[in-house]
């Protein structure tokens, strides 16, 4: 416990920061997000080889890393020379396109299935999504709506945890993670909207997110948050592993911290577009 505190008293406070500089278009929290994809990829790389008996390749390593790398590293090129507003999609698409021809160049087309899955998996989850979380900073007022991003994901985490352990009767619904609770779920799902409105009716106007959007993201991070934390633990499960790694002292890996956020960020971020708060 003591160093899952010292680890979070740390890393919370470098994470603000990095989120609120936006000097270089927000390069601090770009190379935060790169950081997140090498080691998320390397950790969701080494779970997903265990679960589909993935032989270890120099190729194999690097192809898990590099498309996702690379597509972080040219988006910030297109947003540095301010090139085409849907050039960042259209880097996407051709990375995701690169993985598949990669992926069959490699391992040839009768054994690169799980090649290709594994690899996807390491692209669009530990890539793609974290790049949304920048592209959300670069509006400007970007760094207000990552801010209530991370605190309801995580709150949402604690929620379900605290009122599991005091109050949890219903366990084992779910077999991949028999300890948590109905009563957490269900707890943590309403509080989380309520103190998402709550939050709007307080913050209001620099929470640059009106009372409908508010409860609706709320919503929507209530639903994902669990689900991101649930493939988790189906994944770890699967491997074997009680953590995707040991690189946050108490807290396990990347993955383990950010797999709550990782699945929420694209639905926040449809959410923001769809209500044009960017």
């Amino acid at each position: 416990m003591l160093r899952r505190i010292i680890t979070s008293v740390i890393l919370i406070p470098v994470l603000i920061y990095v989120i609120y500089a936006d000097f270089l278009n927000s390069i601090l929290l770009l190379c935060f997000v790169l950081a997140l994809s090498y080691l998320g990829s390397k950790e969701l790389y080494n779970l997903l080889k265990k679960i589909y008996g993935i032989e270890d390749s120099g190729f194999a390593v690097l192809w898990s890393h590099i498309p996702g790398l690379a597509l972080l590293l040219t988006s910030y090129i297109n947003v540095f020379f301010k090139s085409h507003s849907m050039g960042i999609l259209y880097i996407i698409a051709g990375y995701m396109a690169l993985v598949f021809i990669g992926t069959f160049a490699g391992f040839g087309m009768k054994s690169s299935g799980k090649y290709l899955l594994v690899f996807s998996a390491c692209y669009i989850y530990t890539s793609v999504f974290p790049l949304i979380i920048w592209v959300i900073r670069l509006e400007p007022q970007g760094y207000i709506l990552i801010y209530f991003l991370f605190f309801l994901g995580w709150l949402n985490d604690a929620l379900a945890y605290f009122i599991g352990t005091f109050l949890g009767r219903t366990r084992g619904l779910i077999k991949y993670s028999p300890n948590k609770s109905l009563e957490g779920y269900i707890g943590s799902f309403v509080l989380t909207i309520m103190i998402a409105a709550g939050l709007q009716l307080a913050l209001r106007p620099r929470l640059y997110l009106g009372f409908t959007e508010s409860v609706a993201a709320g919503f929507l991070i209530s639903v994902f948050a669990p689900l991101g934390d649930l493939c988790e633990s189906i994944v770890k499960r699967k491997a074997g592993a009680k953590d995707s790694s040991g690189f946050l002292p108490g807290l396990g890996g990347v993955l383990d911290v950010f797999d709550s956020i990782l699945l929420s960020v694209p639905f926040y971020y449809l959410l923001l577009k769809i209500f044009a708060v960017i």
